[in-house]
């Protein structure tokens, strides 16, 4: 057996090790241990996996057995005293499994052009998308773009409205309120919209779940075309296209794009269509690895693509929003990490407090004037977030380590929690005492 990778980190305490879960699938045993112990204890630990592991899979021979182990810590946070917490994640796997990599994809990975991203025909009902649009420019119809209330959501209305636009299409823009509509399409927006006298509907970064909420469109006489990365169910909205690469039927090379992403090869698909040049729809590659890396989606194949060239776009962007936020955050060193924890919570904040159009206003404004306005507002609002998470936590981990702290699964509920930041504080505690928590916002007789 050779170890194939190790990162390491001193830990100075001694003790036992206490098993937290062993799973064993395909030749494969994923382990986490909470540690606390010396390399004696860890020295056996390592020997009994491998036992363990060749009495499952007597077939696969000593020599071909790797090990991964990596280091993952966590902090307890805004000084609740917490310890810090370390888990060794140990992956035994076989070397005959290891893919091989050949010259042309190591190029494209570390030096992706515009070259490299792939036929948007590909992505299932794009042609059809790209046709409806094109009539609705031939009729000069106006068409409404219904999106998501986070950074993902916002970057997707921005870079399709102002396409749209710039080849000639009037449209309109909705985001649901998170407080008080929640995700997704909803029968109140739709009956809105169609009363605004929109006949045409392009949702982005959301959709694929609203099968009922597309029927009632589809009943008022409305046309929906569904833009979306999230999973589907097994059966999909009556939509007259639905582009989602998770789609089962999906012949689409990479399925892992944001919502953003999904917008982009829309954009791409319909400048193909339109004989257009490459730089109309490249040009929003700022907003779109801003999206992109904000959604965590995994950074590699089409996504790496979008976050190198980006990225290199980002430090020139023209779109004065952007520019306004990247100066007042004082994000002088622009990369993925400067768009995680610099520029993704400011805009995520607005959605999360309750005022979406803020953000999405940043984006689309000409004036430089008013975009320094709004970019001060997300700090606000993103000051004010931290400062009810921090609340919200200090509450919860009271709560717990005074009442719930043996319970296999922690459950809690108050009524001054903000409903939009509780899932960030579920998350943490998660992440604190290794077991699954539920936080409710307590709203009268409804949680």
């Amino acid at each position: 057996m050779k170890i194939k990778s190790v990162q390491t980190v001193d830990i100075k305490e001694v003790g036992t090790i206490n098993l937290a879960g062993v799973e064993a699938n395909s030749g494969q045993i994923s382990v986490h241990i909470p540690v606390s112990t010396d390399n004696k204890d860890f020295i056996k630990l390592i020997d009994s996996l491998e036992e363990d592991f060749h009495s499952k899979h007597p077939e696969v021979k000593e020599e071909e057995v790797c090990i991964d182990i990596t280091v993952v810590y966590s902090f307890g946070g805004y000084e609740t005293g917490c310890e810090t917490d370390f888990t060794l994640e140990i992956c035994i796997w076989q070397d005959e499994h290891e893919e091989i990599v050949d010259g042309e994809k190591i190029n494209v990975f570390l030096n992706p052009t515009r070259k490299d991203f792939y036929n948007p025909f590909l992505m299932p009902d794009m042609e059809i998308a790209v046709k409806r649009i094109v009539k609705a420019i031939e009729n000069k119809e106006k068409i409404m773009i219904y999106g998501d209330y986070d950074a993902d959501g916002i970057t997707s209305i921005t870079v399709l409205k102002k396409y749209l636009n710039e080849i000639g299409l009037k449209t309109g823009e909705y985001i649901p309120n998170r407080l008080n509509e929640g995700y997704g399409l909803n029968k109140d927006a739709i009956s809105k919209i169609y009363n605004d006298g929109y006949k045409l509907m392009i949702t982005v970064d959301c959709g694929i779940s609203g099968l009922e909420e597309v029927d009632y469109a589809n009943s008022l006489g409305m046309e929906i075309i569904i833009t979306d990365h999230h999973e589907p169910a097994e059966k999909l909205p009556e939509a007259i296209a639905v582009i989602d690469a998770k789609r089962k039927d999906n012949k689409y090379p990479f399925n892992q794009l944001a919502g953003v992403g999904v917008v982009f090869k829309l954009i791409q698909a319909i400048s193909t269509e339109l004989k257009l040049e490459e730089k109309e729809y490249l040009k929003y590659l700022d907003l779109v690895c801003i999206g992109t890396i904000s959604d965590i989606v995994p950074l590699v194949d089409e996504n790496r693509v979008i976050a190198k060239l980006g990225l290199k776009l980002i430090e020139k962007t023209k779109n004065i929003g952007l520019k306004t936020l990247l100066n007042i955050a004082d994000l002088r060193k622009i990369d993925s990490t400067a768009i995680s924890f610099g520029v993704a919570p400011r805009i995520n904040a607005c959605g999360r407090m309750g005022f979406q159009e803020e953000a999405l206003q940043l984006f689309l404004t000409e004036d430089s004037g008013e975009a320094t306005k709004i970019a001060k507002r997300l700090v606000q609002f993103n000051q004010e977030r931290q400062a009810k998470e921090k609340q919200i936590f200090e509450e919860v981990i009271e709560k717990i380590e005074k009442d719930n702290k043996d319970k296999k699964c922690i459950v809690l509920a108050e009524e001054n929690w903000h409903h939009g930041i509780i899932g960030i504080v579920a998350s943490k505690i998660t992440e604190i005492y290794y077991k699954p928590s539920i936080l409710i916002c307590l709203e009268g007789d409804k949680g």
